[in-house]
């Protein structure tokens, strides 16, 4: 296991040397395109070592440059991408500022899915703050989009981070509910670390412990949109 560990951390050094060697001659080819890939491999390598400062510092560079071109996609999943690493950060102000740029841009481009992730992004951002009613209305919006978009996976989601934000509220049966139609969904797509996820939370839940819930699930969440914001960068 230590030897897989080290192993791992060469891989990942390797990495950002490698990186910054292509982003050094990038630079000095004045290749942007290549820039922009560079700066974002490295800032996903950094937040993916937990190095969150670092990760901004890059995705950052990565967001002047796409202003500057009119990248508005690469544009969009760079604020997600920032708005993910200052949530991780626990800075939960400054994650809310950029998924709200989010979700303005993903709106004025029409990219559904980058608003529905944008909106999934708003709603555990405010129930980090404790504003559980603002929360459950980001992750209805959210629900809404993804149920017009044939998005399965996304609605399981939105279902499962609803339930989150309504036993902070005291509805408890509604979040059951909304747990419930998660896992029907997931055990439909074979999903079934998700499933049992559903199944853990409502089983906290009847027996009346939602608090510790939704903390043990919230880390989780904010992984999974993570992978998400990156899928769309592929």
């Amino acid at each position: 296991m230590t030897e897989v560990i080290r192993s791992e951390s060469l891989n990942n050094i390797e990495s950002i040397e490698f990186e910054e060697q292509c982003l050094h001659k990038a630079r000095e080819t004045g290749d942007r395109n290549a820039e922009v890939i560079c700066l974002g491999s490295l800032g996903n390598t950094y937040e993916y070592l937990g190095k969150y400062e670092q990760a901004i510092e890059f995705y950052r560079q990565w967001l002047s440059i796409t202003k500057k071109i009119g990248d508005w996609t690469g544009e969009c999943i760079c604020l997600g991408s920032l708005g993910n690493s200052y949530e991780l950060l626990g800075d939960y102000q400054l994650a809310i500022e950029f998924y709200h740029q989010w979700l303005e841009l993903a709106r004025f481009i029409c990219d559904r899915n980058g608003e529905a992730m944008a909106l999934c992004g708003l709603g555990n951002a405010y129930k980090a703050l404790g504003k559980y009613q603002r929360a459950v209305e980001f992750h209805h919006y959210s629900l809404e989009i993804t149920r017009d978009l044939d998005d399965r996976n996304g609605e399981a989601n939105a279902w499962f981070n609803l339930g989150l934000a309504l036993e902070k509220i005291n509805r408890e049966s509604e979040a059951i509910d909304a747990f419930y139609n998660a896992r029907e969904i997931y055990h439909t797509m074979g999903l079934d670390a998700s499933l049992q996820d559903c199944n853990h939370a409502i089983g906290l839940l009847s027996q009346n412990v939602a608090t510790f819930a939704s903390g043990f699930w919230f880390k989780r969440w904010l992984n999974h949109l993570l992978q998400l914001i990156k899928a769309g960068s592929n």
